[in-house]
């Protein structure tokens, strides 16, 4: 039996039914590393790289871009960005396509606006689980060429598969959108608004399934793989994005909540009926 398997193995190192262990082509990965909030703009000298493959690296331009060779097609990829003073941010889950990947885009926050955003929960993010963050994204967004200040779809509900355990996971909290620079966790709202964005804290390691839902609209499913420490934002144009349905895309769908604030170039305080104040956190678009 064993003599038959190391036969075995030396006739698929030689060819034939070898075949079956060749990798496939390889195609390359390209995008842009955004900054999420002030200070804005895009992300220079930042590292990406293909998660488990430390081989496979790039260093962001000073537009934010980042070019990567050497991905298998059929493999299954999440990329991440490593920048001091920010928490290391990670993409979905990729099927790599014979194509190749374009737009892979990453928005950063700064470790500031992180930690804010953890105060406006109440939650303080534990080393050992991660965040995960999506967009519920609207039909025919573009990444660079979208006409409006936001590109969330409105009204539509998210859920993780599995359900992570809670606690220590707290989600999903949808993010508020109170102008078209402002926005911020708010676990009053029980679904997406203009702004898309959604937020959970705390989830434990694992694969989970990320699904939207809104009546007429077909939003397929994505993968993300969370790791300890890491924020994972299914960031567009490879988020939750509406292929059918939804929201026309030549309509902008931004109506001011009544939740009211005033912001300066660094601080806002916003309040609404349902939740309390919030102080000192930055504005930013989503």
């Amino acid at each position: 039996m064993v003599a038959s398997a190391v036969a075995l193995l030396v006739m698929a190192g030689a060819g034939g039914a070898g075949a079956a262990f060749a990798a496939g082509p390889t195609v390359s990965a390209d995008g842009y590393a955004d900054t999420f909030g002030p200070p804005f703009g895009r992300v220079d000298g930042g590292t990406v790289r293909v998660v488990g493959q430390p081989g496979l690296t790039a260093t962001t331009g000073t537009d934010g871009s980042w070019h990567i060779d050497g991905l298998t097609v059929g493999d299954q990829v999440s990329f991440e960005l490593i920048v001091p003073g920010r928490p290391v941010t990670q993409t979905k889950v990729f099927d790599v396509p014979v194509g190749g990947l374009t737009d892979v885009t990453f928005q950063s926050p700064t470790q500031q606006l992180f930690d804010g955003f953890a105060g406006v929960l109440g939650v303080t993010p534990d080393p050992a689980n991660c965040t995960v963050a999506a967009t519920v994204t609207r039909r025919g967004f573009v990444y660079g060429t979208w006409p409006y200040s936001t590109h969330g779809e409105p009204g539509a509900t998210v859920s993780m598969v599995p359900a992570p355990a809670a606690p220590p996971a707290d989600g999903p909290v949808y993010f508020n959108l109170v102008t078209g620079s402002l926005i911020w966790p708010d676990r009053a709202l029980t679904e997406t608004t203009a702004d898309g964005g959604v937020v959970w804290a705390n989830v434990p390691p694992g694969t989970y399934t990320l699904h939207a839902a809104k009546a007429g609209a077909v939003i397929p499913d994505v993968t993300v793989e969370c790791r300890p420490g890491v924020l994972v934002n299914a960031a567009p144009p490879y988020g939750l994005q509406v292929t059918e349905g939804g929201t026309d895309p030549s309509v902008d769908p931004f109506v001011p909540t009544t939740t009211t604030a005033s912001t300066s170039s660094t601080t806002s305080t916003t309040t609404s009926s349902a939740s309390a104040p919030v102080a000192a956190v930055p504005a930013f678009t989503g």
